[in-house]
């Protein structure tokens, strides 16, 4: 088989244009999250397998926890499959791929129009263009003008000054890793301009399989995403108003029946959690308002009679016994999606209809959703600052706001597994991005988690009394738990999620009761959490900034927010109101929420004063 030069592959990419498309260009993200869930052994695993076109497995054990596939290039109707080239690509590969080749089209153009305009003026004095060597002159024209558009848009990468030789040795290593960096990346760039950027314009679908197993709910909501796509599966061969049974298959062995707290629940209360899970997780964090669950029912081979009846009977219990608001997330298609995985691999007309069928409609959603549409500045950038710290620290990091000194924790195969702690960045550009991963990470460590139906229902009714929704809530605790005074984590976790359904719901005066009953800072701001806090009304803002620029202890705040030593101490020194003007501050370089400063807030023993908003 004929094997790409590599040399040539680096030397085909244009360095000057690769550093314009990680300064100015602005990406849209294609990932969208598939995410498959529902109750354990439904057949969930093997739809992923369906859509992937992966042979059946009738052995197929129970999975653990979240498993993620790669995202599919190039997805349509076939089967998603990504190209043996394409199996390690990722998405800023593609993306600077089709910027460079749109580049090198553009400017091939220019030099065609360029060129037709040199020769139409010699043809009008009469000259042949070739007589005095007017091919060079074109060319040369043409070089100035290239050369005059990367000096204008070259990108200097910016060092800070420092003193002395350890300054000088750091710049020079972070130079030559960017340098490496940018060598690496160009050779899977470059074999995806030669094949034409072949990844596609539309979205890259990314399957999350979710284990159904009550013993994994706690973690759901941590891999969950008010922008991703839902497919419920319902096992067609259970009847709605039968008691749950739980079973798990370990590989090699039989499937056994399990003991589950959800013993005394039905099939149609299992499917319920479910999407009151997925409402709680849009209403909180979500911007669009479009349908992203599908229902999937699944063992149609195990089924006698109509398949189509089934589903219909199915979907209208659901709207019978369902809560309205619950429903408003789930897409229809015109016809029901019923799926036999034991045909998954094969040729088979009818499987392949029905999961081609189920492909398009999946593609279909992310049209509406606003993250899809939205482009976002010097991503690319920020992913390449990313792999940076990854190649310095290795590959197992996570941010933590406030602390400043690196920690080690052991891994599953014994060895140190590297701590980041986020400090101030050079670039600010590069900060925002990396603020904005802090940002979802903290968002997925205050997850929503789902609220019982009972208490969800009475927060939805006007004339449920306050007091009455408390005590629902407590009376589905584990007695452990009831303390609502010195709350646990976990009660913790369920105070501010009964906290955020009163606000969404304007029931306010729920709200206002949990902040009687509980200890500062637990409940969660009244204030949108995801509002800006430079839109935070003055008359609140004044109150707490005053108040906590009052106190000595304030600059914990500043070291949180990971402002320097320096300009904590400028903010000290020069201003009245020394916190007011660095959430101004913060605000200007970065994204900075009322969730976030709350949190913040509570993490440096400022309780009361978080309860300002």
């Amino acid at each position: 088989m004929f094997q790409r030069d590599s040399s040539k592959i680096e030397a085909s990419i244009p360095t000057e244009a690769f550093l314009r498309a990680l300064e100015h260009c602005k990406i849209c993200d294609k990932r969208v999250k598939v995410s498959i869930i529902g109750p354990d052994r439904v057949g969930k695993t093997s739809l992923g397998k369906s859509l992937r076109g992966e042979p059946f497995d009738a052995e197929e054990p129970s999975t653990d926890g979240v498993q993620m596939s790669l995202p599919i290039k190039n997805a349509g109707t076939e089967p998603w499959r990504n190209l043996a080239s394409q199996q390690h690509t990722t998405a800023f590969d593609h993306k600077c791929a089709e910027v460079i080749v749109k580049e090198e089209q553009t400017m091939s153009t220019e030099q065609q129009e360029f060129q037709s305009h040199s020769e139409a003026e010699n043809q009008n004095q009469g000259h042949h263009f070739l007589d005095f060597g007017g091919e060079e002159i074109v060319e040369e024209e043409v070089n100035r003008s290239a050369e005059q558009k990367r000096q204008a848009t070259q990108i200097d990468f910016p060092v800070h000054a420092m003193e002395g030789e350890q300054a000088s040795n750091e710049a020079m290593a972070k130079s030559k890793l960017r340098e490496d960096l940018i060598k690496s990346c160009s050779k899977e760039i470059a074999a995806l301009m030669e094949d034409k950027c072949n990844g596609g314009e539309g979205v890259w679908p990314v399957i999350w399989d979710f284990a159904g197993q009550a013993v994994y709910h706690a973690i759901h909501p941590l891999f969950m995403s008010p922008e991703a796509i839902y497919l419920l599966v319902i096992d067609l061969t259970k009847e709605l108003s039968d008691l749950v049974r739980s079973f798990v298959k370990v590989s090699g062995h039989d499937e056994e029946r399990v003991s589950s707290p959800e013993c005394e629940d039905t099939n149609l209360d299992s499917i319920n959690r479910w999407l009151t899970l997925v409402y709680s997780i849009k209403a909180q964090y979500g911007k669009s308002k479009c349908r992203s669950v599908i229902l999937v029912g699944t063992k149609a081979d195990e089924v006698k009679g109509n398949l189509s009846q089934k589903m219909k009977s199915l979907v209208k219990t659901l709207y019978r016994h369902c809560p309205r608001i619950l429903l408003e997330h789930i897409a229809f298609a015109q016809d029901d999606f019923v799926v036999d995985n034991t045909k998954a691999g094969t040729a088979s007309d009818e499987e392949n209809q029905t999961i081609a069928r189920l492909r398009d409609f999946i593609l279909k959603i992310p049209k509406e959703m606003p993250h899809t549409k939205e482009k976002k500045p010097q991503w690319l950038s920020a992913e390449l600052e990313i792999k940076e710290i990854v190649m310095q620290r290795g590959p197992h990091w996570r941010s933590s706001i406030g602390k400043k000194t690196p920690s080690h924790e052991a891994s599953t195969s014994g060895e140190a597994q590297q701590t980041l702690c986020t400090q101030p960045r050079d670039s600010k550009d590069i900060d925002v991005q990396l603020s904005s991963l802090t940002l979802e990470q903290r968002c997925l460590a205050q997850a929503v988690v789902p609220l019982p139906d009972r208490v969800v229902e009475s927060v939805l009714t006007p004339s449920c009394d306050a007091e009455k929704i408390v005590l629902q809530l407590k009376e589905n605790l584990q007695p452990s738990q009831v303390d609502f005074e010195q709350p646990c984590s976990e009660t913790r976790v369920m105070i501010r999620s009964l906290a955020r359904k009163a606000i969404a719901s304007n029931r306010r005066d729920v709200f206002h009761h949990l902040r009687k009953i509980t200890p500062a800072g637990t409940t969660g701001p009244l204030l949108a959490e995801n509002l800006q806090v430079r839109e935070i009304p003055d008359s609140i803002g004044r109150k707490l900034t005053m108040n906590l620029s009052g106190r000595d202890d304030w600059k914990l705040l500043a070291e949180a927010l990971r402002l320097t030593p320096g300009e904590v101490q400028f903010f000290d020194q020069r201003t009245l109101n020394p916190v007011l003007e660095v959430l101004v501050y913060v605000s200007k370089q970065r994204s900075l929420s009322v969730g976030e400063l709350y949190d913040l807030l509570n993490e440096n023993g400022f309780h009361a004063l978080a309860d300002f908003l």
